[in-house]
């Protein structure tokens, strides 16, 4: 029997409908330039194996998406990471579609993440204390969307703000995060599924949400909320 050991385990989903991808036959993975075949497991799960310890650079390239690159250590344990593919130019919007285009002034090296009030979210039905690895939550719409485990954001846009947490699983209606929480947020706070957009050298980036929703930007401490319509929007974010 040949024993294989697990290098990184990748969880690949469309970043637009936040759904894992079913398999990886439409899915090219290039690793240190070389192309490979990858073993792929239910749930939308890439592995890799047998990696020498070091740098590693992995390229994953699919029809209708943007590529995308992340180079990663292996040798120390498992590495684990969510992937978001994000739509290309022709990816089939089956519903009406918000382009962002955003501009950071005087950015740093601190990422943007998104997060939307749509269809499939989380709330908290009690107060969460600073410092807890777990929290009641209620979830609204179909649980499978929430593709978990995955980055979430705390949309308090109270006194504490929001703040992103790393959901591991659901134990019935009890959350479990990977670190604690930082802040303390009341009741009824939304957790929106949340994920990173890689900006430019110049600052701009661009990506596409379900038009009719709310957007929510989060960057270091700082955020801003954008209602999205039907089309393009240019937008500025002041940095500093």
């Amino acid at each position: 029997m040949i024993h294989r050991v697990v290098s990184a385990a990748l969880l690949v989903r469309d970043a637009f409908t936040g759904v894992p991808f079913v398999s990886g036959a439409s899915l090219r993975c290039v690793l240190d330039g070389q192309s490979l075949r990858p073993l792929w497991k239910p749930g939308g799960y890439l592995i890799l194996t047998d990696l020498a310890p070091g740098e590693h650079r992995l390229l994953l390239s699919c029809r209708s998406f943007r590529d995308h690159e992340h180079v990663f250590s292996a040798g120390e344990g498992v590495w684990e990471r969510e992937i978001d593919m994000e739509p290309a130019e022709n990816y089939p919007y089956l519903r009406d579609a918000a382009l962002i285009r955003l501009r950071l002034k005087n950015h740093g090296d601190d990422p943007v993440w998104a997060a939307v009030s749509g269809p499939v979210s989380l709330r908290t039905a009690q107060t969460p204390e600073k410092g807890t690895h777990e929290a009641r939550l209620l979830s609204r719409g179909p649980a499978e969307l929430l593709s978990l485990p995955g980055w979430f954001l705390a949309a308090d846009q109270g006194k504490a703000g929001p703040e992103l947490v790393h959901l591991r699983e659901l134990r019935g209606e009890a959350g479990v995060f990977d670190v604690p929480m930082q802040k303390t947020h009341p009741r009824g706070t939304e957790l929106l599924r949340a994920r990173p957009l890689a900006a430019e050298a110049d600052g701009s980036l661009e990506a596409v949400f379900r038009a009719g929703e709310k957007l929510f930007l989060f960057r270091g401490n700082r955020w801003k909320t954008v209602e999205l319509g039907t089309g393009t929007q240019e937008l500025e974010w002041e940095e500093g």
